[in-house]
């Protein structure tokens, strides 16, 4: 790590990166040692050489325009069996795009961050000349090859003449000629663009929204999802990913506190059966009391700045100073390798949203290959308000993924179950999936 230190412009080389790549994969993948070599590796810059794999174009948000619109390439590390992608500015797309697979990339980049859900390391391409050079250019023997091969290009065409001394001069003046080099370097780092921590997304207007809930026809989870992403200025594919990660995070059991999870002014999840099949069991707040929200004007935008806070923590694993959407957001952005103020953001209009539609109680919502929120007819007090919340009905390929997770739940508890528990007669009623599922609960 000493180059680095003592010449920031010059990008270590590529066998360094392998070596703590190796350090880091050796290590237990639970380590606390292995987010210590990932916080060192932040923001040094290598000079990678790169088996290309495929390229994609890159998605999500960057604070970097020279990113927008451009490709990620995904590759491994030539000499090793480290799995990379790497953002690369959009000027270089016809580069990237005529790359073939099993050909090397030469690129200077910088450590981003680690991928637990695709077991790569995430790199960003030091998109500023000077480094590009030094990378695509290693053929010159010694570390001050790129000025050297461009100095010498211009001093033969200028001395052709000398025929003893030719050989001398050229040797001697690009020795001095580097030192003009680091002096303009200093001047390509100096525009860092300053990378906001929350994007500058889009915002849905009053008149669009209004125009949105006044329809009559039932809601589909596209048309909500396209409108979203319209209204954000996001892809559709960035909002889709919220809105499944939003899905898969009720699915999982270990979400469940005393079998129930509650969504504060939202509503109540919970595992339970319909018709004899595994459900998911939803309750909305009354329309009563969605109502009362929207008076109170609760749904304005929620502030983002727990973002930077949450982000600067050293132990990020620990989720328990969270809210239970923030927690939501941070579990989904994890796993979509979405920005997390994107995630937050599109979650949180989703929500307000929903709950604006169940309190005019008209409207249900189908979620393809889910199910549909619809409104109930429901008790309050000694009267009988129609429509006073929202219910779910599960659709069949749901149900078989309940009872695929339940299933998974109970054969974990079963073999962490005691000696003593297991003469009792609760493994009897754990091996019946049925007995999870058994009404309201609280996310």
């Amino acid at each position: 790590m000493s180059e680095s230190t003592t010449s920031p412009g010059a990008p270590l080389d590529h066998a360094a990166l392998v070596a703590v790549f190796d350090q880091f994969a050796a290590m237990d993948r639970y380590s606390y040692q292995r987010d210590e070599i990932l916080e060192q590796l932040l923001g040094v810059t290598y000079s990678c050489e790169i088996e290309f794999g495929s390229s994609e174009r890159t998605y999500g948000y960057t604070p970097d325009d020279r990113f927008r619109d451009g490709r990620t390439v995904i590759g491994q590390l030539k000499g090793s069996t480290h799995k990379v992608s790497v953002q690369m500015p959009a000027d270089q797309n016809d580069r990237v795009e005529a790359l073939a697979s099993g050909d090397t990339l030469l690129q200077a980049a910088v450590f981003m961050s680690w991928s637990s859900i695709y077991d790569r390391f995430e790199l960003q391409a030091d998109p500023t000349p000077a480094t590009v050079e030094d990378v695509a250019s290693p053929p010159p023997s010694a570390p001050t090859s790129e000025p050297v091969t461009s100095e010498t290009v211009t001093d033969e065409a200028v001395e052709p003449e000398p025929t003893a001394p030719a050989p001398s001069a050229p040797v001697a003046e690009p020795v001095v000629e580097p030192t003009v080099e680091p002096s303009s370097s200093p001047v390509t780092p100096v525009p860092p663009t300053p990378s906001p921590s929350v994007p500058e997304l889009g915002s849905l207007s009053a008149t669009d929204r209004n125009a949105f809930l006044d329809a009559d026809q039932p809601l589909t989870s596209a048309s909500l999802i396209e409108f979203l992403a319209n209204g954000l200025q996001l892809q559709v594919q960035q909002v889709t990913a919220v809105v499944d990660g939003f899905w898969d995070y009720l699915l999982q059991p270990e979400h469940y506190g005393r079998q129930k999870q509650v969504i504060p002014n939202f509503g109540t999840f919970s595992f339970g059966t319909q018709a004899g099949q595994p459900a998911l069991v939803f309750q909305s707040k009354s329309t009563r009391q969605l109502l009362a929200q929207q008076s109170k004007g609760w749904n304005h935008v929620a502030s983002e700045r727990w973002i930077r806070y949450y982000q600067a923590k050293s132990d990020r694993g620990d989720l328990s100073g969270l809210s239970v959407k923030r927690r939501m957001s941070v579990w989904i952005a994890e796993r979509t390798e979405e920005s997390l103020a994107i995630v937050h953001r599109v979650l949180w209009e989703l929500m307000s949203l929903v709950c604006d539609l169940m309190a005019e109680g008209k409207r249900s919502i189908r979620w393809a290959m889910r199910g549909e929120m619809y409104p109930l007819e429901g008790q309050q007090g000694d009267e009988v308000e129609s429509k006073s919340c929202y219910g779910f009905r599960t659709y069949g390929r749901l149900a078989n993924k309940l009872a695929e997770r339940m299933s998974e739940s109970i054969t974990r508890q079963e073999r962490k179950s005691t000696r003593r528990q297991r003469e009792s007669k609760e493994p009897a009623r754990l091996r019946d999936a049925a007995s999870f599922f058994q009404g309201p609960g609280v996310l």
